[in-house]
């Protein structure tokens, strides 16, 4: 289906009767099919081979076509019944033999609302405004038809019936015009089920059934218990789901932020504890014991990894499909632990709440300091400008020890402020002693520097370096140092993520460092902030490490869908950038280390989400590595003379694609052709390179052709 006008088409229901397809809504045209004057076609039908469209009502009185707005489908008793909402709201029936009848008309109030058909107690259920049906004036919103009579609800009250979802043949739920929702049995109201202290936002875009729960669109408590009348989240939350009504006792679920299709529901087990350092050694969650924040659990089935984050009181909750799994963790900065208890080893049942699955942690007694650096503007940093920094020492170790870091500031930088008085200040060295630090106890330093203009220039790097002074014995070296290397730049991206290493790498890979930044640029404090990241599974986990945030206090971590990284920052205050630029930042810096190793030609590619309140996502850029081969220029070579190439990498690819050409092709265009030789894109090169985002195309082979030579390359999309 195509449509004439971008705009003039919406489709709001597809149905099989009588061995054909049926769509109804507001279509302009289909590959040339029109109607007389332009009117939209409403119903179309296709039986196979080729389309057709309902006619208008014969005697439809009044300039308005019958057609317009056509709302919903439904089969019932050999019928298709179908309404649509034009001048004012009508019912329709279509028989087997093509005839089409009128079966209620809205005689007063003129609407182009919602309305919804269901079947239900064996008869069709009809909501919508209608002030009277067949001239009785007892409508009331939801009455029933079983063919030849109509019947009413006990509720009276006139009001629009935006949707209606049926359970089984005594229950169904409805949404009101305010997006009230109501759980209806039989023909009366059996109880108002709106969440409490809820705007409404969402069930527009669906409501479904699955067993004893209601699940509805685009709310933080999205479930409803029908046995115990209260609404709950989903552990695995999915932003801007769809539900759709896929029958009884079947929840289908629409996504275009996690996933690009379809899921089917289906009921987990639930198991939740804490995860805690086991002080006393007992292997009971007891006094003295401390709660570990932001450890990433994995529950292996022996086939498939599932995981969990731990929250500021060492809780977690998974919800895991049936079997029995081992559950592990990994501790960052933590190199070995000894084990006292037995192999935590749990078995999911459907429907099943395991709830007192606690994990304690024996770190082994030895010294473990450590060190971190994060920036506000991660490997960023903007000449002239004074920006923020976070100084971070830490004590993993068991024993309560003392802690003497050295920070070496770069030349070109200059510090303007320091919150902790440093014990030395020369030469350009900073040196913070701090003693008595308990185990886990954490120490943050935040710093201002700024680099000069007079000294710097846009594209010069700097290079600030991190240590632990007292390392002697230390059990885990590798913590003991780090270093934050920036590049100065102009101009920035507020909302933007950033990798270190980026871009081409050639070896020796192990860990990959983010760091996500985002600012509230709009017009009033954003009171909750959330950012999505997913993780592709080239980087491991398990092993992910947050180090540093600019609001520690206010936010959770979460994985999704066993891969979405989902930070949420409640009651965060963020003030918009005209009320207090400095203040409306916010950063996140995370680490994950290589899952394996890469070959030539991998990439990891991926973007982050950012939701200020409840306002549309906004997309990071892309942040990309890519394997090289050190002794080559270009990944694949697909035509090479003495003056003349064109190069793909990664190839295969589902993100970004490098093109590189010679350049003897600078500005020329880049076009991108499907297989069967549609246009899809093209771009001019810019010194003989650019990238392609192929992450919205569907697998496939394309080609890729310089216009106006003979160079051209065919391309994976997977």
């Amino acid at each position: 289906i195509q449509a004439a006008n971008p705009n003039g088409i919406d489709i709001y229901d597809i149905e099989i009767f009588h061995n054909e397809l049926y769509i109804i809504g507001r279509i302009d045209s289909i590959k040339g099919l029109q109607r007389p004057g332009g009117k939209s076609l409403g119903i179309l039908k296709f039986n196979g081979l080729k389309w057709d469209s309902l006619p208008s009502y014969p005697g439809f009185i009044g300039n308005v076509d019958s057609m317009r707005f056509g709302r919903d489908l439904c089969t019932y008793k050999s019928k298709l019944y179908y309404v649509v909402n034009s001048d004012r709201a009508k019912l329709f029936s279509l028989d087997t033999f093509g005839s089409t009848n009128l079966i209620i008309t809205n005689t007063k109030s003129y609407c182009c609302g919602y309305n919804s058909l269901e079947v239900a107690n064996n008869k069709l259920i009809i909501g919508g405004v209608f002030d009277s049906v067949m001239y009785q004036q007892k409508a009331s919103g939801i009455f029933y038809y079983d063919g030849a009579n109509f019947s009413f609800t006990k509720n009276k009250t006139l009001r629009d019936i935006g949707y209606i979802t049926r359970r089984n043949d005594s229950q169904y739920v409805i949404v009101t015009q305010y997006n009230k929702i109501e759980l209806w049995e039989g023909d009366s109201l059996k109880k108002d089920i709106t969440p409490p202290n809820w705007n409404g936002y969402g069930t527009g875009y669906g409501i479904t059934f699955f067993d004893k729960f209601i699940q509805m669109a685009d709310s933080a408590n999205n479930y409803y218990d029908t046995d115990s009348s209260k609404w709950f989240p989903a552990i695995n939350y999915i932003y801007n789901q769809q539900p759709v009504n896929a029958g009884p006792n079947k929840g289908i679920i629409l996504n275009c932020d996690k996933f690009d299709g379809a899921a089917e529901v289906t009921l987990g087990g639930l198991i939740s504890g804490k995860l805690y350092f086991d002080k006393d050694s007992n292997c009971i969650f007891n006094s003295g014991d401390i709660a570990l924040k932001d450890i990433v659990i994995e529950f292996n089935n022996g086939t498939d990894q599932y995981y969990a984050t731990s929250g500021s009181n060492g809780y977690y909750e998974i919800s895991l499909f049936e079997g029995t799994y081992s559950v592990a963790y990994h501790l960052p900065g933590v190199k070995s632990s000894i084990k006292p208890c037995t192999a935590i080893n749990v078995t999911a049942i459907s429907g099943a709440t395991i709830s007192n699955l606690n994990i304690p942690v024996h770190p082994r007694m030895n010294r473990n300091l450590s060190v971190k650096l994060n920036a506000r503007l991660g490997f960023r940093t903007r000449v002239g400008f004074t920006e923020q920094y976070v100084l971070t020492g830490a004590n993993l170790g068991y024993l309560d020890d003392s802690l003497i870091l050295k920070l070496e500031i770069p030349a070109k930088a200059t510090l303007v402020s320091s919150n902790v008085t440093p014990t030395s200040n020369s030469a350009n060295v900073l040196i913070y002693k701090f003693y008595n630090l308990a185990f886990r106890e954490v120490k943050n330093i935040y710093l201002e520097f700024s680099t000069s203009v007079n000294t710097s220039k846009i594209g010069d790097t700097i290079r600030f370096y991190a240590s632990v002074e007292n390392s002697s014995a230390d059990s885990v070296i590798e913590n003991n140092y780090d270093s934050l290397c920036q590049r100065i730049i102009g101009a920035y991206d507020p909302n933007k993520k950033q990798s270190f290493p980026e871009g081409k790498i050639s070896s020796g890979l192990k860990k990959i460092k983010y760091n996500i930044q985002f600012q509230n640029t709009g017009n009033d404090t954003a009171y909750k902030v959330t950012v999505v990241d997913t993780i592709t599974q080239k980087l491991g986990l398990r092993s992910l490490r947050v180090t540093g945030t600019s609001h520690p206090a206010t936010y959770s971590l979460r994985v999704d869908g066993n891969q979405a990284l989902v930070w949420e920052f409640n009651n965060i205050m963020l003030p918009d950038s005209h009320t207090n630029e400095k203040a409306s930042h916010g950063f996140i810096a995370f680490e994950a280390d290589i899952n394996g190793s890469l070959a030539i030609g991998d990439s990891i590619t991926n973007k982050a989400y950012i939701y200020f309140d409840y306002q549309k996502p906004i997309l990071t850029n892309i942040a990309s590595i890519i394997m090289i081969n050190p002794n080559q220029n270009s990944i694949m070579t697909i035509s090479n003379t003495a003056h003349n190439q064109l190069a793909l990498y990664p190839n295969p690819s589902s993100g970004l694609v490098h093109v590189q050409a010679g350049q003897q092709y600078n500005q020329k265009n880049v076009s991108l052709y499907n297989s069967m030789g549609q246009l899809m894109g093209h771009q001019k090169l810019n010194g003989g390179n650019l990238t392609l985002d192929i992450s919205g195309f569907a697998r496939g082979i394309y080609f890729v052709k310089i216009e106006g030579t003979e160079l051209s390359s065919k391309l994976l999309v997977e």
